[in-house]
Formats: structure tokens, sequence, C-alpha cells
């Protein structure tokens, strides 16, 4: 998860230039994440009930947490594939 979060921090850092908005999506970005992942492990490590409801639901708003990071990442490629498809012309 380390190099995950490392590799997220330097992909903003080249993609948006204004530093306050870079710490501001970094930290976002990466609170979400965190926050999602534990869901998910503590659903399934220390509250697991099987396949109920419960557990279908608490997997559903943890991957809600990752739509932050999801929405970042879907930004900066579509931004690298309009430049690389203008400068292709």
């Amino acid at each position: 998860m380390a190099i995950y979060l490392y590799l997220t921090a330097k992909k903003i850092r080249s993609y948006y230039n204004d530093e306050k908005r870079i710490k501001a999506i970094n930290i976002r970005d990466n609170i979400t994440l965190v926050v999602g992942l534990s869901i998910i492990y503590i659903l399934h490590g220390v509250v697991y009930i099987g396949e109920s409801t419960f557990n279908f639901f608490g997997v559903f708003l943890a991957c809600a947490f990752f739509l932050p990071t999801f929405k970042t990442n879907q930004a900066i490629r579509s931004n690298f594939y309009k430049t690389n498809k203008n400068k292709n012309k």
C-alpha cells in the first residue's frame, strides 16, 4: 500500500501545478483509500458474518470510498490521452 500511495503522490504532483491543490487532492485520496480498505479488512477479519446483506452493504460502502481515487485517476488519464492525441496530429 505504501508503494501505491507513493506512486499516486508522484502522479498527482506531475499532473497539477498548484501546491495547495496537490496537497488537498493527495490527502483526500489517501484518506478515503485507507478508510475504504480499513472497512473491508474489519468486515472480513473482525466482524465476519458470512455472505449476508450486512457484509454486502459494508463492502459496497467501502468501495464508495474508492471513488475519489478513481475519479482523480480518470481525470489524469483522459487529459493524458487528449494531450497525446493532439501531439500526434
